[in-house]
Parts: structure tokens; sequence; C-alpha cells
């Protein structure tokens, strides 16, 4: 059960990683299928990592979330003087996504750190 979760942790860094390779899908620009799918693949990353036992935060990557938790949260604040409310919508939610990525790849990261290596055997 331990090959199967830590392929299953493969497998969504391989997902996560392998996502601005997509091609646009008929979409005008490029960027907005990468980012529907990066959210999609957010979404089953979470709930992996939800369903996992021990998977929690370390001191070092709590901070840097708190860290970019308030640059987002700055960012958020700067719609209000912003000109296009709607493009700063759209880059805050952009931008949120990397927040979330980031902080879904580094538990991934440790979950495969944290199990030991089985192509030895």
């Amino acid at each position: 059960m331990e090959k199967l979760k830590k392929y299953i942790a493969h497998l969504l860094f391989f997902i996560i990683s392998a996502i601005y390779i997509l091609p646009p899908f008929g979409a005008i620009d490029k960027i907005s299928p990468q980012f529907f799918f990066l959210s999609i693949s957010c979404l089953f990353t979470s709930i992996f990592l939800f369903f996992q036992s021990n998977s929690g935060l370390s001191k070092n990557n709590f901070n840097s979330i708190i860290l970019l938790g308030l640059f987002i949260l700055s960012g958020g604040f700067s719609i209000i003087v912003a000109y296009n409310k709607i493009e700063s919508f759209v880059i805050l939610s952009q931008y949120s996504i990397y927040f979330i990525v980031f902080a879904l790849l580094s538990l991934i990261v440790k979950k495969l750190t944290m199990f030991p290596s089985s192509f030895t055997t």
C-alpha cells in the first residue's frame, strides 16, 4: 500500500510539472487551458494529501506559506486602486493558483522523501 501511495505521489508531481506542455485546445491564449488543468490537478492533489495521515506541515514550509499568503493578500488589496479590476482578479487568481501549487508541491516532495526507496529491492 505504501508503494501505491508513493507512485500516486510521483504521478501527481509529474502531472503538475507537465501542465505547461499542454496544447492550447483551440483557445486563443495558451495559458487559459493550462490554468484550468492546473486547478483540476491541484484539486486531485489536495484530495490525495487530505486522505494521507502523515502529510503535515513543517515549520519551514509553514513560514514560506505564510509569506506567500501575505503576498497574495497584498495583491488583493491592490485591486481597490486598479483601473482594470477584472484583469486584476484574473491575475490574482493566477497568483493564487501558483501559491497553491507551491504549497502542494512542497507537501508532495516532503511525502516522497518520507518513503524509503523501493528501487533497490
